[in-house]
């Protein structure tokens, strides 16, 4: 009975640490020296910090390729795209590879060889993680963004504002979850209503992308026509102590406002 109860009070200390661990590891930088894609650092300094099987199930998580003895499947991508490895340049580097097509060798790599294999690869090219996911998953992927989000960094307690020509199936991507439910709209000039019955969703796809990233920050969404409309956007913005303002907009031949441009 006191093995049964030590083991039950032993569990959340046991996640709790784990937790703690991954917050810590989020907030790392990779080193400049570790050409690496910040998902497999992390992962590493996971094997490192909490265990194997925490580093194993966080790779099963993210759909990772994971060989059953504790290795996950890794590509190394060369800067110089115009010489083709060898098998021999690759086992040199520590790999034994899998595939190798051009510039970029691919292998099963054991969770504590990620970094002396990106420090290996310092200069000559960039290790990268491979995933299972689909095609529409790969921005976020690439961006760690479920890690971010685990370790509580989702934009809580931040405003973001977005200036955009077109906001086309706004309310369609709201309701499939793919928008904030909960935003404030602005319109320059008066009477520009934020979406409209139009084919171009490009301002609708900015705040998707947005919303991947910050699901926890508040929104501010502008719509705007013409120049005098985006500098009066950007200055309303300001005025609501928005900290982030996004845009992809742009026109042509024209500078920016600080004379960086044309």
């Amino acid at each position: 009975m006191k093995i049964l109860t030590s083991l039950v009070l032993l569990l959340p200390i046991t996640l709790f640490g784990q937790v703690d661990a991954w917050e810590r590891i989020v907030a790392e930088k990779v080193p400049a020296d570790l050409p690496m894609s910040a998902m497999l650092y992390q992962l590493a300094r996971l094997d490192q910090e909490v265990g194997r099987d925490a580093a194993l199930a966080r790779a099963a998580e993210l759909e990772f390729l994971v060989h059953p003895g504790g290795a996950i499947y890794v590509e190394a991508i060369m800067h110089d795209h115009d010489h083709g490895l060898t098998g021999e340049e690759v086992r040199a580097l520590g790999m034994d590879p899998e595939l190798i097509w051009r510039y970029i060798a691919s292998a099963y790599v054991p969770f504590d060889q990620l970094i002396p294999l990106a420090r290996r690869l310092n200069g000559l090219g960039m290790l990268q993680h491979a995933s299972m996911r689909a095609e529409d998953f790969e921005g976020r992927l690439a961006q760690n963004v479920d890690g971010y989000h685990t370790a509580g960094k989702d934009g809580a307690g931040i405003t973001i504002g977005l200036i955009d020509r077109n906001y086309g199936q706004l309310t369609s991507s709201i309701n499939a979850g793919q928008a904030p439910t909960d935003i404030d709209t602005l319109a320059f000039p008066a009477g520009n209503v934020v979406e409209v019955s139009t084919a171009n969703a490009h301002g609708t796809g900015c705040l998707e992308a947005l919303y991947d990233n910050a699901p926890g920050a508040s929104y501010v969404v502008c719509r705007i026509i013409g120049d005098a409309a985006f500098g009066t956007a950007v200055d309303s913005l300001l005025a609501r102590n928005v900290q982030v303002i996004s845009t992809s907009s742009a026109g042509y031949n024209k500078g920016w406002a600080d004379d960086s441009g044309p």
